[in-house]
């Protein structure tokens, strides 16, 4: 069983202001980053040992999901994306190039409890537009 982690605790490390991502935006990337991880991990992790890592990699993959909610809502036109005080871009590649950066620690993080041969955490993405009918808005 994965770690609980609340819409707080994502917005919380990444600093997503609630005017542009609502919190339905965040509970819907946790359950997204949940599903992807418990696929992605197979067998129940001792939680003493992994825990803690466990609830780092669940808050790093809903943020960097969100990034990609945000950026797929953003490919209409420019809008600036601003986290933590930082202008991540202007253009939804931006954001998209976090999202994978992101993934990728994730990736690193957990690789002891993955399978030996691991796929990319992107291809695990659910192809289908990402928001998903959840709005997303910029400034």
């Amino acid at each position: 069983m994965l770690p609980v982690i609340s819409t707080d605790d994502v917005r919380a490390a990444f600093g997503f202001p609630a005017e542009i991502v609502p919190d339905s935006v965040i509970d819907a990337a946790i359950l997204w980053a949940g599903e992807r991880l418990g696929s992605w991990i197979g067998e129940e992790p001792d939680q003493n040992v992994w825990g803690a890592r466990l609830a780092l990699a669940l808050r790093l993959l809903a943020g960097a999901h969100v990034l990609r909610l945000c950026a797929a809502g953003a490919a209409a036109g420019p809008r600036q994306l601003t986290l933590a005080g930082q202008r991540i871009a202007a253009d939804p590649g931006g954001a998209a190039a976090l999202a994978e950066s992101i993934e990728s620690l994730v990736r690193a993080l957990l690789a002891p409890l993955g399978p030996d041969s691991l796929p990319p955490l992107a291809l695990l993405t659910d192809p289908r537009p990402a928001n998903n009918g959840l709005p997303c808005a910029g400034t």
